[in-house]
């Protein structure tokens, strides 16, 4: 399980080679967001950035020589805790490359955050072993997510309201599909 949320440690080998590569999202004062994930307080990859991508596509490949087979990206809408919206905030900044829109706000790439973390970890397992279809399983997609990976759609549980929920999800997985 991949999280795009990296402990914000110094010390912490993502941490370091994100920091020394200037992959992180930032605030509007331009340093990297922190918010409350899993691990604690944490920063976020900017996969709106070339760079970024094959950043995350490497530490893919070098987790998967370790003998993993599938890699479940979790928690990429991003989510982050402590948030009202369970995101980050709409101003951050994404220094996005131009082909994708450029320099822009959250809100314009907070729709193919969990797509551009999918493929990039998809194209990462390709590096590893070339041999072998990857296999990526996501929380969060757009159009063209299936192209890298299966979707889940989360935590659900026996009860009416999630399955109330379930339909919507599963209308807009197939409209995925139908509009790509």
């Amino acid at each position: 399980m991949l999280d795009p949320g990296i402990k914000h440690e110094e010390g912490y080998f993502v941490y370091d080679s994100g920091s020394k590569e200037d992959v992180w999202i930032q605030n509007v004062d331009g340093k990297p967001f922190v918010g409350d994930v899993w691990p604690g307080p944490c920063v976020f990859p900017d996969f709106t950035q070339q760079k970024t991508r094959s950043w995350w596509a490497k530490l893919v490949k070098d987790f998967i020589s370790n003998g993993v087979d599938g890699i479940w990206n979790d928690m990429n809408e991003p989510a982050v805790f402590k948030s009202v919206t369970k995101t980050m905030p709409e101003s951050n900044i994404h220094r996005g490359d131009a082909e994708l829109g450029g320099l822009q706000n959250h809100s314009h790439y907070h729709n193919v955050y969990g797509v551009l973390m999918t493929r990039s970890t998809y194209e990462g397992m390709k590096l590893a072993a070339k041999e072998k279809r990857p296999f990526v399983l996501t929380r969060a997609g757009f159009i063209g997510s299936q192209k890298f990976a299966a979707t889940w759609t989360g935590d659900n549980l026996s009860r009416w309201e999630h399955l109330h929920m379930s339909l919507s999800m599963v209308l807009q997985l197939v409209s995925k599909l139908v509009l790509h």
